[in-house]
C-alpha cells in the first residue's frame, strides 16, 4: 500500500486519538493538520528514481512522545512520497489510523501547505547564510511594507506605534528578554539604549509582519468591500491587539469549498485562541469560479464572533482554481 492509497483508505475523524500523541500542540495543530491531509489526497502521487523506494515504519527510537516513526518522509518532495510503498517492520502492531498519523506528522515537519514550506525553505537558507530570526522576520516586513507602500497603503512609524499602550507593554517584555540574551558589550548608558532601540525594532516588525501580510490579501481589485478602505486597513497598524488567520480549502470541488472551510472552523478549531470584538475578512477566489452565494455563509458565520465592528471583502486570484481562500483579522 502506498502512503497515497493509505490516505485513502482512513478518514482524518479516525486519525483524531492519535494525533496528541504525534503534535506538539494537538489543538493548535488540528486545523492545520487536516489541511495537509486533505491536501495529500489531492495530489497526484509521482514515482521518482530513489535510494529509499519505501516508507519504513519503525519504533521511535529517538525518544520523544511520538511510538513510532517513518523514514524517508521528512523534506521529501510530497508527490513523490505519496507514490512510495508504506513497510512496518515485523514488531509493529499498529492500526493503519496510527501509521497514518505518524507519516502525517513526519511529512509535514517543514510545513503543512506548498506556501508554508516555501517559507521553511526561505528560513532555512537564511540560517546559512547566518541570519537569525530577527534578521529574517526584518526582511519579510520590510518586503512587505514595500507592496504595500506601492499600493498606496500608509505605514505607520514605529513613533506612532509607541503611542500604543500595547506596543510599549510589549516592547517591554522584549526587552527584558534581550537582556536575558549574551550581547555585545557596551557601555552601561549606550548598552541600555542598545536594548532600547532593539526591543522596538523587533516588535514594530512583528506586528508590522502580522498586520501586512493580511493587508496583502486586500491588494487585489475587489468585486465585493465593505468597510474595509485603505484606511480601515491602515488602522489595523493601530490597533491594541490582533490575531491573524488564514486558509485555503482543499475541498477539490467548488461546490463543496464553503462546507469545507466551515468545518474546519466549527468542527476542527480553525480559529484557536482569542476572539477580540472587531474583525476584518477576506475571501479570495479564482475569477473561473466567482464568488458565490453559498460562499457568503463563510461571511455570515464568522460575522457571529465580533461584537463589534465588522468588514469584509471578495478579492480575486487566478492561481486557487476551484477552491477558496479566507484570511480573518480579530483586532482591538
Amino acid at each position: 500500500m502506498t502512503y497515497s492509497e493509505l490516505l485513502h483508505q482512513v478518514t482524518f475523524d479516525e486519525l483524531l486519538p492519535y494525533i496528541p500523541f504525534y503534535f506538539s500542540f494537538p489543538t493548535d495543530d488540528l486545523p492545520w493538520c487536516k489541511t495537509h491531509y486533505d491536501m495529500l489526497r489531492l495530489l497526484a502521487p509521482r514515482k521518482e528514481d530513489s535510494d529509499h523506494p519505501n516508507i519504513v515504519v519503525s519504533k521511535n527510537k529517538s525518544g520523544g512522545f511520538a511510538a513510532l516513526q517513518a523514514f524517508p518522509l521528512e523534506g521529501d518532495l510530497w508527490e513523490a512520497s505519496l507514490s512510495r510503498e508504506i513497510v512496518v517492520e515485523p514488531e509493529i502492531k499498529a492500526t493503519p489510523e496510527e501509521i497514518a498519523t505518524c507519516c502525517l506528522w513526519h511529512s509535514s515537519l517543514y510545513g503543512y501547505t506548498k506556501e508554508q514550506r516555501s517559507k521553511t525553505a526561505e528560513q532555512l537558507y537564511g540560517y546559512a547564510r547566518n541570519l537569525n530570526d530577527k534578521d529574517l522576520q526584518r526582511i519579510r516586513t520590510k518586503r512587505v511594507m514595500s507592496k504595500l507602500i506601492q499600493q498606496g497603503i500608509h505605514i505607520p512609524s514605529k513613533k506612532a506605534l509607541l503611542t500604543i499602550p500595547s506596543f510599549r507593554k510589549d516592547v517591554k517584555e522584549s526587552m527584558e528578554r534581550i537582556q536575558s540574551e549574551p550581547t555585545e558589550h557596551h557601555g552601561h548608558l549606550r548598552k541600555k539604549r542598545w536594548y532600547s532601540r532593539e526591543a522596538i525594532q523587533q516588535e514594530y516588525d512583528r506586528r508590522i509582519g502580522i498586520v501586512g501580510e493580511f493587508a496583502e490579501h486586500c491588494l487585489t481589485p475587489a468585486s465585493e468591500n465593505y468597510g474595509m478602505t485603505p484606511e480601515a486597513i491602515e488602522q489595523l497598524f493601530l490597533s491594541q491587539h490582533g490575531s491573524k488567520y488564514s486558509y485555503q480549502s482543499y475541498a477539490g470541488d467548488t461546490s463543496q469549498r464553503t462546507h469545507w472551510m466551515l468545518d474546519l472552523i466549527d468542527k476542527y478549531n480553525a480559529f484557536v485562541g482569542k476572539h477580540f470584538e472587531n474583525l476584518m475578512m477576506v475571501i479570495t477566489v479564482s475569477p473561473d469560479y466567482p464568488f458565490t452565494q453559498d460562499d457568503h455563509r463563510l461571511i455570515g458565520r464568522v460575522s457571529k464572533m465580533a461584537k463589534g465592528q465588522v468588514g469584509y471583502m471578495v478579492n480575486t486570484d487566478n492561481r486557487l482554481g476551484k477552491e477558496l481562500r479566507f484570511s480573518v483579522m480579530f483586532y482591538e
